[in-house]
């Protein structure tokens, strides 16, 4: 035996290189995998002062392992995109914000996620150019097939679990990490000719239908509903009859999953129908505190309407600015909480300045994504430019009533 472990004891260093080879700079594409498997594990690292979850550790590792990809290559010039000028006058405008800003510091570590973010952009962009299209097909596909686990985790949670929403592992992000997910497999449905290709698509757009009912999140019914009725508009090219089949079909994999949830969740299906009744009632549960958080975010932005308190600081800031004040009910429900509106998030935290900066990259990011819709002249095409290009709407309208998308895991998945 000892013979056996001394003969076995010199493969323990070459276990370690290869458990360390996803970080090597000469491939990035491991990297990036597993930075989109990261997406869905929400428990944070370290929860205060400020959050940190396993993606934001990755972001770092990515950064600096593209700087090391770049320097063994032998090439340190940045890489150019279309929306270069765009970037750059969001950052300079939100760095305004930081002028007399309450908590500088804490300012600084927020424009500094925000370089963070822009950086995996870029990666991802060199990556897709370098790789190529194949590349970009394969990356939303294992995007899918990890939202459709996560779900399929979620779910199984939930069914053994007295929660009453579905999140697993993730958390709230969920929510909208499905709603990308859908997007791109309701895309592939309408899009893809093979009927084997579009069955499995029908069966993965099921099981996240079921889930992203679970999570009983109505901001992200929203937005599904507005990206699948934006992407019917682009199917340009199709026959009505077409369409109009597959709609059918993909409205009957929305009824199945509604019946299978409400026959497996009896309870938790009850929670749900509460949820859309809320909507008449703007005093109860989230739709409350929803309210509370926004007449904050207008009183903050009215007060600092030009330069805001400071990017970061609505969250510490806000009982400074709301009716209620720093009462017991604000602090033990709503202070910590952002605006959950990025318009106005951005209103209450960089005023006009970082607000006119944000809506011009959106606006940028907008007409980039038909830009390559338009320029699309074969299916192959259409299946990666029409799902990109619902998903940068679903990120630009959600931004007027919900959505985090410079922040950790949104952030993440919006770059």
């Amino acid at each position: 035996m000892l013979k056996n472990s001394l003969i076995c004891s010199p493969l323990y260093p070459q276990q370690i290189i290869n458990s360390l080879i996803i970080f090597s700079p000469y491939d990035l594409i491991p990297l990036v995998l597993l930075l989109i498997l990261s997406l869905f594990i929400g428990y944070y690292i370290l929860e205060e002062p400020i959050g940190i979850r396993i993606v934001d550790i990755l972001i770092s590792i990515s950064v600096i392992s593209y700087i090391l990809y770049k320097a063994f290559r032998g090439d340190l010039s940045l890489i150019k995109s279309p929306l270069d000028k765009q970037i750059f006058i969001f950052i300079i405008g939100i760095s305004f914000s930081l002028i007399g800003a309450q908590l500088f510091v804490n300012g600084i570590i927020n424009l500094l996620r925000h370089l963070e973010l822009f950086a995996i952009f870029y990666i991802i962009m060199d990556i897709g150019f370098s790789k190529g299209k194949a590349a970009i097909k394969n990356l939303l596909d294992y995007y899918v097939y990890i939202a459709t686990c996560a779900s399929i985790l979620a779910i199984s949670m939930l069914y053994f679990s007295n929660e009453s929403r579905s999140f697993g592992v993730t958390g709230s992000p969920l929510s909208d990490l499905i709603v990308s997910a859908l997007i791109i497999t309701i895309s592939q449905i309408y899009i893809r000719q093979s009927l084997s290709q579009r069955l499995k698509y029908s069966l993965l757009s099921f099981i996240l239908f079921v889930q992203i009912i679970m999570t009983q999140t109505r901001g992200a019914w929203l937005s599904l509903l507005l990206a699948v009725l934006f992407l019917i508009l682009l199917l340009q090219l199709a026959s009505i009859s077409s369409i109009v089949k597959n709609t059918v079909w993909v409205s009957f994999l929305l009824f199945l999953a509604i019946l299978s949830s409400s026959t497996i969740f009896t309870n938790e299906f009850i929670g749900i129908v509460h949820r859309v009744e809320h909507l008449q009632q703007l005093n109860i549960g989230t739709l409350h505190y929803r309210i509370i958080l926004w007449e904050a975010g207008i009183n903050t932005f009215l007060s600092h309407y030009i330069n805001g308190i400071g990017i970061g600081h609505f969250p510490l800031l806000s009982g400074d600015f709301s009716s209620i004040g720093n009462s017991t009910f604000f602090l033990e429900n709503i202070k910590g909480l952002t605006t959950h509106n990025i318009i106005l998030s951005y209103l209450a935290e960089t005023g006009l300045v970082g607000i006119l900066c944000l809506l011009l990259f959106l606006r940028s990011v907008f007409l980039l994504g038909n830009k390559i819709y338009v320029s699309s002249n074969c299916l192959t095409d259409y299946q990666l430019s029409i799902p990109l290009f619902c998903i940068l709407f679903f990120v630009c309208i959600s931004s007027f009533y919900a959505g985090a998308w410079f922040w950790s895991i949104n952030g993440v998945q919006f770059m």
